[in-house]
């Protein structure tokens, strides 16, 4: 799949369309909505997006500043927070969400999970969340990095995968 990195600031008018996966390293700023075929992903700080429609993707994994005034779609959103204040305006639709400091935005998702808190092994109130991340992935996206011999969603491995082309979804999920 086409591969871009953006490396230098823009600003674009109008819906972008991206069709392989793009690496933001500089901010970028769409005007109307984002439109990427592959993965979208951030470079932490030096990456900030800023979409005025909506942003759909194959997968998203944001480090740094993210802020989408319509909804976000993609199968699988890896962030630090969904602050519906800096992040989303609207809903935020996936099978699978991953974020490091749940904040209470709107959220769509088969499975959505605070992440330190999974690794940690803490459930915070979600039954079973290690059950349905392993009903809904691969087995390829699980290591054991924990020590304790149970497998745990290594989001790097999973968005390599992505990045890749490779699937990461069982067969038979929606």
């Amino acid at each position: 799949m086409d591969h871009r990195e953006l490396s230098e600031p823009l600003r674009h008018r109008g819906d972008l369309v991206v069709p392989g996966h793009l690496g933001v390293a500089a901010p970028l700023v769409v005007s109307g909505s984002l439109i990427v075929g592959g993965c979208l992903y951030d470079h932490g700080s030096e990456g900030r997006i800023v979409v005025d429609g909506d942003l759909t993707a194959h997968a998203v994994f944001s480090a740094g500043d993210l802020l989408v005034q319509g909804d976000i779609r993609a199968d699988v959103i890896c962030c630090v927070g969904l602050d519906p204040r800096t992040t989303a305006s609207g809903t935020v639709r996936a099978r699978l969400v991953l974020e490091e400091d749940p904040s209470g935005a709107r959220v769509d998702a088969d499975v959505h999970l605070d992440y330190d808190s999974y690794l940690a092994g803490r459930s915070d109130g979600q039954e079973g969340p290690r059950e349905r991340l392993r009903a809904l992935l691969m087995d390829e996206v699980f290591t054991d990095d924990g020590g304790d011999g149970e497998a745990r969603l290594d989001r790097y491995e999973l968005f390599d995968r992505l990045l890749a082309g490779e699937p990461v979804f069982r067969h038979g999920t929606r």
